[in-house]
């Protein structure tokens, strides 16, 4: 398989992307593109019709099947201090959130630190990863045309796609079209005026502030330090400001009162 023609149109068009590679089948868009970086710096976009070996953050796998979502990494170095670019995980969920919004009206809402979800369903999920001389490495695993069949038993009612949630079919070209356009606004501004042009954006689209979460930092490790408390504001960085002050800037929310449901 080739790469779509509506999808190379988009990527020829970006002003993220300088050079980009599609291939049909792939163990991990993100892999390939951080060591495709780390020789040849930003710019550069790898995509796949499929992944066998897609991640999410922890080491979590990533259903990618072919021809139904976008599977993509960008090789990044923006244009602002390193301590600050862990903000880009969340400019890059904000990004899908605008997207989604104008092309088909979805309303979704952000899950601390790199989900999104769509009626309390993952509709797409972000990986920012860096080194030492390859940047920041921004993998983005998006649901386009599943239909609730498409997803493995075990994700059933959790997944949806962009499909279920418009109630059609989108063609992945203006999925991706958009998102970029969208990351492209949300990284220049970021660049321009620092990580609190985002505060306001997160702060409207999270769905844990105001509930009381406990957040572990590796909720699969027996004993993993954990912390409680209610969710005050978002931080300039993304992270989450409990109630007492504390700011906390990784791990996953293991437990939220009240649960998340559909009426998100």
């Amino acid at each position: 398989m080739t790469v779509p023609r509506d999808i190379a149109r988009v990527l020829d068009a970006s002003g993220l992307v300088q050079r980009w590679v599609w291939e049909d089948r792939l163990e991990s868009t993100q892999d390939l593109a951080r060591g495709l970086a780390a020789r040849e710096g930003a710019g550069i976009a790898v995509l796949a019709d499929a992944q066998t070996q897609g991640r999410g953050r922890m080491g979590r796998r990533w259903v990618s099947p072919p021809g139904l979502g976008l599977w993509l990494s960008l090789a990044l170095f923006p244009q602002r201090p390193p301590e600050e670019w862990p903000l880009v995980t969340s400019l890059a969920a904000l990004a899908i959130r605008d997207a989604l919004a104008r092309l088909a009206g979805l309303r979704c809402a952000v899950r601390w630190p790199n989900d999104l979800l769509c009626r309390g369903r993952k509709i797409a999920g972000v990986l920012a990863e860096m080194g030492p001389g390859e940047g920041l490495t921004l993998g983005v695993g998006l649901n386009v045309g599943q239909t609730e069949r498409d997803f493995p038993e075990a994700l059933r009612g959790t997944a949806t796609s962009v499909r279920l949630e418009a109630g059609g079919a989108i063609p992945r070209g203006r999925v991706l079209g958009a998102f970029l356009e969208a990351m492209e606004i949300q990284l220049r501004a970021f660049e321009a005026a620092g990580p609190a042009v985002a505060q306001a954006a997160l702060r409207e689209a999270s769905i844990y502030l105001g509930r009381r979460v406990r957040v572990a930092w590796e909720p699969e490790t027996e004993g993993s330090p954990e912390v409680t408390g209610r969710v005050a504001d978002i931080g300039r960085l993304g992270e989450l400001i409990l109630d007492g002050g504390q700011a906390v800037l990784s791990g996953s929310v293991v437990w939220s009162d009240p649960p998340i449901d559909e009426r998100v």
